[in-house]
């Protein structure tokens, strides 16, 4: 839903504003949830407004990001950014993960929440400081809809093909019944494992899987 969301939002609006708008959003609400962790106000349902929020302006931001990368680089060159892209993102899956469980341990969850705040920050800044090229206008523009009626359509078409419909009840189920008994697992886990070590392990696992289906495809390609 979200991702239908982003679609119709970057349909009116350009990528970049979107991003901008969803990456200054993000830093508000990590704001405030490191602000209630200073205070030592910590509310369990604040916290759960925080990440839905949270994870609905994120899903809503990735997506403009990527999308404004056609608009910074020639079409010769798009492939070769890409692909950066997609290594770079890699890269700080194992990165990230890590750093975040190091500051944890080390600093405290109240250190590691102002840090994070500090990174959205910047890269909102980092964002607005980007200047795209101007895009050529089609001979014939498409008639632009209303918002609502852009992710009704948008819906409409996602469960009128089987394969997107059933890709999408698939996707929820491997949701439900996998990822979040993993989550509540983890707790357990952490007794034995630091917390550390367990990100830097799920990193690592992304990273070489992202290197055997990059050489997949090069060798598919070719």
């Amino acid at each position: 839903m979200s991702e239908l969301l982003a679609a119709a939002l970057r349909y009116h609006w350009s990528p970049r504003n979107v991003a901008i708008i969803g990456g200054l959003i993000n830093t508000v609400l990590i704001g405030i949830a490191t602000v209630l962790l200073i205070l030592d106000s910590f509310n369990l349902i604040f916290f759960i407004v925080i990440a839905v929020l949270f994870g609905l302006f994120e899903a809503i931001l990735y997506p403009a990001i990527l999308a404004l990368l056609p608009q910074l680089v020639r079409k010769s060159q798009l492939a070769e950014a890409n692909a950066w892209i997609q290594g770079s993102e890699q890269f700080t899956e194992v990165i990230g993960p890590a750093g975040a469980g190091f500051m944890i341990g080390a600093f405290g969850l109240t250190i590691a929440f102002a840090i994070n705040t500090l990174i959205f920050a910047f890269g909102s800044l980092f964002i607005y400081l980007v200047r795209t090229r101007r895009r050529q206008p089609l001979a014939t523009e498409p008639e632009k809809q209303a918002l609502t009626g852009e992710i009704i359509l948008g819906l409409k078409y996602a469960w009128t093909r089987s394969a997107i419909r059933i890709s999408l009840l698939l996707i929820a189920m491997i949701n439900f019944a996998m990822l979040d008994p993993f989550s509540q697992g983890v707790s357990g886990v952490l007794v034995e494992f630091s917390l550390t070590g367990l990100f830097v392990a799920a990193g690592v696992t992304m990273f070489l899987t992202a290197i055997a289906s990059s050489i997949g495809r090069t060798h598919t390609i070719k």
